[in-house]
């Protein structure tokens, strides 16, 4: 490529410049070098021509044609942009239009004296067969230019962008087709042949095995993988040494998935000619693709192992080790490449693809901020760097940078859809829904922005616009399992149960092979069958919808643990088949039925349960969840209230549960319809119920009515700040609180626990000062060098001087990327005893003080002791974390309902960037909680008896139908 010599008043200088970086292929640098010179000389055809071969170069082949158009506009006769423009036009896969391209240039050239080269060359090009075109144009060529030999199953950038898994953006797995996998970015095939005429060692030197290679390289081109194949090991058995037909067929292997003998032989095309970066930079995306398929096949070969839940985890770790080290080695891989050639952008951008893939944020953060230093970076760069700085907690940022991509261009449908899920991660729902719309106006077709619309809908609590979203996805792609599954979901919360029936069990029938999609199914099954449960209740109170009690321990296990419901079997009764019945139809028909009573209950609850809205990062405002706390909490206080004015609890009674056995548990919550409330745990168990109904894809379960096996090894809650780089927006605001609560212990007790619970000391001075002096989760794991986790200190109030377990704060390395950092909470028999006892004394300390302050007078000087106590009771419940979902919202449902029963009103909301669970979580003991709580809690605090003039939430919602169709009316 040569700038034009007949602008002779360009300066030489510049133009030197521009040459200089042509040859030592600095694409982007001449790029701009070209772009200031054609703003002083914006009529200059053959800047322009040479600006779109720099283009090109970077395989920006839409930019080259718009600058080869801008030139041939400018100057018709000039034969080199219809030439080149072809070129781009078949990288594009635009074969036909490139054939025309190069005909029209032929039919200017004969009327004009011309290059006659240049001539003969448009008209072979125009009459060949365009598969070859790319083979060609080799051998006319400079002897620099890339040319595209995977072009049919290349990935492109866009492809790459695009996400498949459960709606989240840049989860990309690699595709494969009937041309191909999506595996390379594969280029540069013919230069190749090119840096083997530079190596006599490892040319053919025969003319025969020359034209083998080219015609093999040529099926590969044309997806004839096997005839590919074949001739490649014809040139091999004359010469084993050549790079080039080593390399293309490992290129064939990989193309038919056979990534193990591709890796081979891109390994000892590294092992002859090291310095070739194509060897090391196709290992490279041949082992990012093997570490992909070693994710997608380990839940399906799950399925053929044994039930023996320790193989399965067993096997499960394997193949994590396996992914792990794998794609560590590509990144290598790519490295080597990059410290052959520092100029080579495209492997800088697929590093930095890679590394998202790989979750190292932070990484490909580096790789793409340099991507886009060295030059004009394409809509998919931002749209990495966009998440990865989403993903590490740069919020703002990381939307900017995204709003870059879509600056670029405005049609990018994948970049609204990445920009949906930053605010929707936020729950900044009204900006989600502007994106969908958007990516919905370029392509009405793309389900993946329905599916979108139904999980923003679903989240709002607004199932029915949900279901009608998803309907219109599923309309334009049946086989869609997540828009089947959470339309499945959605038509399940509203009580339409022969079409959620119906949609599980089209999930069910899929074949599947892919991880998220066997996890999906597993989901269908569980929830299809309490979905079968439910029916079974609809015609009877609402009090004996008890999962708790009437599925099988080992199903809720399973659920929980999202794990093959194989293991259920055989013994597993599965719940009666679906029949239509009068309750199924009544329950259809009940939003035509809204009696006043029930309008006065659910206005009230809609008005109550807003106040248990978290104003922190990520946190939706479902309407869904606002009634069902609206309504327990009403429940509540309306039990509560008639114990109380009945006096019908005796101090004894409320121990029943205290020192019971399990099967007294169970036969006491059988009886939960009876309106007399005789622990603290028929108190909860009403928002339990109800938080169960409000979303029934959700595993909400008591600890102890899981398996004895679960129960007594201590299954748990798992909540986590840190997951690897990724900030959980909900929970990160706590780490800094959990960090020093981590330090603080270890100083004081010279000790942690390590993955195995064996005590691990830490008593050295040297240590403790580390300790000390520690500000991150890196520094902290250096001193111990293990997994560990720590206690939280919960005093009791029960017994004076004994200290409980609260949560257990734990620190986890994750690969070479990043920690873990986490609360778990164990519910193991011993602390279930522990907390029982705790809870039953702050129930019974409740009860007493609400007898002595009624029988003074209803003011809020002589309810004191009464709102401490409720605090109390709050305060153990949250550190006792006795459900497997659901803690949170019940716990504060609950509060709401004892302050109403005690005629006290929360008037207040709670305070922006508190959440009142890692509040109790996190502080050692109840005075720490109260004095935080109460300080914004007890100021709002009114007498109201008002909510006495309310119907009675039992009697109106009376049945199961009818209480699960007050939770949807207005489709809410």
């Amino acid at each position: 490529m040569a700038v034009s010599s007949t602008s002779s008043v360009m300066d030489a200088a510049r133009l030197r410049a521009i040459a200089q970086a042509c040859t030592a292929k600095e694409w982007p640098y001449a790029i701009r070098l070209l772009t200031a010179l054609l703003k002083d000389f914006p009529n200059s055809p053959l800047l322009l021509c040479n600006r779109a071969v720099c283009y090109s170069k970077l395989e920006l082949h839409k930019h080259a044609i718009k600058d080869f158009d801008k030139a041939i506009e400018q100057d018709a006769s000039i034969l080199q942009a219809y030439l080149h423009k072809g070129y781009s036009l078949v990288a594009l896969g635009i074969r036909d239009k490139a054939k025309k391209v190069w005909k029209e240039g032929y039919e200017i050239a004969l009327n004009l004296p011309t290059d006659l080269h240049l001539v003969l060359e448009l008209h072979r090009l125009g009459l060949q067969d365009q598969s070859k075109a790319l083979d060609t144009k080799s051998e006319i060529d400079d002897g620099q230019n890339v040319t595209q030999v995977l072009s049919a199953a290349s990935l492109t950038q866009e492809e790459s962008a695009t996400s498949t898994e459960k709606g989240t953006i840049g989860n990309n797995s690699i595709k494969s087709s009937s041309k191909g996998c999506s595996l390379l970015n594969g280029r540069r095939g013919n230069q190749l042949f090119k840096d083997q005429e530079k190596k006599p060692s490892s040319f053919l030197h025969t003319t025969n095995s020359h034209m083998q290679l080219r015609e093999a390289i040529s099926e590969v081109n044309n997806g004839n993988y096997e005839q590919a194949i074949q001739l490649f090991n014809q040139v091999l058995s004359e010469n084993p040494r050549s790079v080039g037909a080593i390399i293309g067929r490992g290129t064939a292997f990989a193309l038919q998935r056979n990534l193990s003998a591709a890796i081979s032989d891109f390994t000892q095309a590294t092992v002859l000619e090291p310095s070739i970066g194509e060897a090391w930079k196709r290992r490279g995306q041949a082992r990012l693709a093997s570490a992909a398929y070693v994710e997608s096949s380990s839940k399906t070969r799950t399925l053929k192992m044994t039930k023996n839940s320790e193989n399965i985890e067993k096997g499960g770790n394997l193949n994590k080790w396996i992914q792990s080290t794998t794609s560590e080695k590509a990144i290598s891989d790519f490295t080597r490449v990059l410290n052959l050639d520092p100029n080579s952008l495209d492997t800088l951008h697929e590093r930095g693809v890679a590394n998202f893939k790989l979750k190292d944020y932070r990484a490909s953060i580096e790789d793409m901020r340099a991507y886009i230093s060295f030059g004009k970076p394409y809509k998919y760069t931002y749209n990495y760097l966009g998440l990865a700085l989403v993903a590490v907690g740069y919020y703002e940022e990381g939307i900017k940078t995204l709003n870059k991509a879509l600056e670029l261009d405005p049609l990018y449908k994948e970049g609204w859809i990445s920009l949906a899920q930053s605010y929707q991660e936020l729950a900044r729902s009204e900006k989600a829904f502007e994106c969908l719309k958007k990516a919905l106006a370029v392509d009405k077709c793309y389900v993946q922005a329905y599916h979108m619309m139904g999980v923003l809908f679903h989240s709002l609590g607004n199932h029915m616009a949900a279901i009608k979203e998803l309907t219109q996805g599923l309309e334009r792609d049946p086989t869609n399992t997540e828009c089947l599954y959470l339309r499945a979901s959605c038509y399940h919360a509203i009580g339409d149960y022969v079409q959620a029936v119906e949609d599980y069990n089209r999930i069910l029938d899929m074949e599947m092979d892919c991880s998220e999609r066997c996890t999906v199914q597993f989901l269908a099954f569980y929830q299809r069958e309490v979905a079968l449960y439910t029916v079974t209740k609809l015609d009877c109170p609402f009090s004996c919808f008890n999962i708790d009690i009437h599925l099988d321990p080992a199903f809720k296990e399973a659920w929980c643990k999202r794990i093959p419901p194989i293991f259920l079997l055989p013994s597993y009764v599965h719940q009666p088949r679906l029949k239509v019945s009068t309750g199924i139809a009544q329950l259809k028909t009940q939003d035509g039925l809204l009696t006043h009573h029930k309008k006065l209950l659910l206005d009230a609850a809609d008005q109550l349960g807003r106040k248990i809205q978290y104003t922190c990062p990520g946190f939706s405002k479902n309407r869904r969840q606002y009634r069902m706390a609206g309504l327990a909490a009403l429940e509540i206080a309306q039990k509560i209230s008639k114990v109380w004015q009945d006096n019908g609890i005796e101090r004894n009674d409320s121990k029943v549960v205290s020192g019971s056995t399990r099967m007294e548990v169970i036969k006491l919550l059988s009886f939960n319809h009876k309106p007399l409330l005789t622990s603290w745990r028929d108190l909860y168990t009403i928002a339990v119920r109800w938080r169960q109904a409000s979303e029934p894809g959700d595993p909400v379960f008591w600890v102890d009515m899981l398996s004895e096996k679960e129960f007594t090894a201590g299954f748990g809650s798992h909540t986590p700040m840190l997951l690897g780089q990724a900030k959980v927006i909900r929970y990160h605001q706590n780490i800094e609180r959990a960090y020093s609560i981590v330090k603080e212990l270890i100083l004081e007790r010279h000790n942690v626990y390590n993955a195995s619970d064996e005590r691990v000391e830490i008593s050295s001075s040297d240590d403790l000062k580390a300790v000390k002096g520690a500000s991150s989760c890196s520094e902290l794991y250096d001193i111990v060098k293990e997994d560990f986790w720590v206690v939280s200190p919960c005093a009791s109030t029960a017994s004076k001087g004994k200290v409980m377990d609260g949560t257990r704060i734990t620190l986890q390395k994750r690969g070479t990327i990043g920690f873990d950092f986490s609360i778990r909470t164990p519910g193991t028999p011993k602390r279930w005893v522990d907390y029982d006892a705790e809870m039953a004394a702050a129930w019974e300390e409740l009860c007493q003080e609400y007898f002595e302050a009624s029988s003074i007078s209803s003011n809020m000087e002589s309810l004191k002791k009464v709102r401490d106590c409720i605090l109390r009771l709050t305060y153990y419940w949250y550190n006792f974390m006795p459900l497997a979902r659901g803690t949170a919202v019940v716990g504060y449902t609950t509060l709401l309902g004892l302050f109403l029963a005690a005629d006290m009103n929360v008037t207040t909301s709670i305070p922006k960037g508190i959440q009142v669970d890692w509040e109790a979580i996190l502080s050692p003991n109840l005075g720490s909680f109260s004095r935080g709580i109460g300080s914004w809690m007890y100021p709002s605090l009114q007498i109201d008896s008002s909510w006495k003039n309310l119907p009675d939430v039992g009697t109106t919602f009376d049945m199961t139908a009818s209480a699960f169709a007050g939770l949807s009316y207005n489709g809410r």
